[in-house]
C-alpha cells in the first residue's frame, strides 16, 4: 500500500469513526425529560409562586399600564380667596385636603391593599390644585417614628398643639385681608407706588 492509499483509507476510517461518535453523542444529548432545554428558544428558570393568581393578575394589569392610562388631570382647584395670606405650607395643606375630598378613588376587586394615584400630577411630583412640587414618598423624620412609635409622635403633636400659635401667617402685606392673613392684590402687587400721593 502506497502512501496515498494509506491516507485515503485512514481518513475514511476516522471520518466514519468520528461520525459514529458524533451520532452517539447526539443521541445522548437528545431531550429525554420535559425539562430539557429547547434550543432556539429563550430559557429562564421557573419563578417560584409565592403569591396568589389574583395578585399576579392585578400586577399584570398594573404593569400593562391600565392605571396610568386611566389617570386624569385634577378638575378642581383652590379658591383664590382662601389663599390670601396663606403660607406655602398652608397652600399645600389646603390642596391636600381638596385632593382627598375630590380625587377619584380606584379600588379593584380582590385588592388587599389599596391606594394608587389617580391624578396625573402625582407621577410628575406635583401637588394637585396647588402648583407646588411635592416630595412624593419622602417622609422626613420617618426613622424617628419607626424607633419611637406612633405614641411618641402623638405625644409630641399634643404638646405642640398645647403651646398654641401653631399656624403663624407669613409677614402681612398691604392690601386685602383674607382668612389666613393679608396679601397684596391688584395693581399694588405690580407697583407699590400706584394709588399713593407724591
Amino acid at each position: 500500500m502506497n502512501r496515498r492509499e494509506f491516507i485515503r483509507t485512514t481518513t475514511a476510517s476516522v471520518t466514519a469513526l468520528g461520525g459514529g461518535l458524533m451520532a452517539s453523542g447526539e443521541a445522548a444529548l437528545l431531550p429525554t425529560s420535559p425539562h430539557a432545554h429547547q434550543w432556539a428558544t429563550s430559557w429562564r428558570p421557573k419563578s417560584p409562586r409565592r403569591l396568589s393568581e389574583i395578585t399576579h393578575a392585578l400586577a399584570r394589569r398594573a404593569l400593562a399600564g391600565e392605571h396610568g392610562q386611566a389617570m386624569k388631570n385634577a378638575d378642581f382647584s383652590l379658591d383664590e380667596e382662601t389663599l390670601i395670606g396663606a403660607t406655602r405650607d398652608m397652600r399645600y395643606a389646603l390642596a391636600t385636603r381638596l385632593s382627598a375630598e375630590h380625587a377619584p378613588l380606584r379600588v379593584l376587586p380582590h385588592e388587599l391593599i389599596v391606594g394608587s394615584a389617580t391624578l396625573r400630577e402625582a407621577p410628575l411630583h406635583m401637588t394637585p390644585a396647588a402648583g407646588i412640587h411635592s416630595v412624593s414618598h419622602t417622609t422626613l423624620g420617618f426613622d424617628r417614628v419607626l424607633h419611637n412609635g406612633t405614641r411618641d409622635l402623638r405625644r409630641r403633636i399634643e404638646e405642640r398643639l398645647a403651646r398654641g400659635n401653631v399656624y403663624v401667617p407669613e409677614q402681612p402685606s398691604r392690601g386685602t385681608s383674607g382668612r389666613h392673613g393679608a396679601a397684596v392684590t391688584g395693581a399694588h402687587a405690580l407697583c407699590p407706588c400706584i394709588g399713593r400721593r407724591p
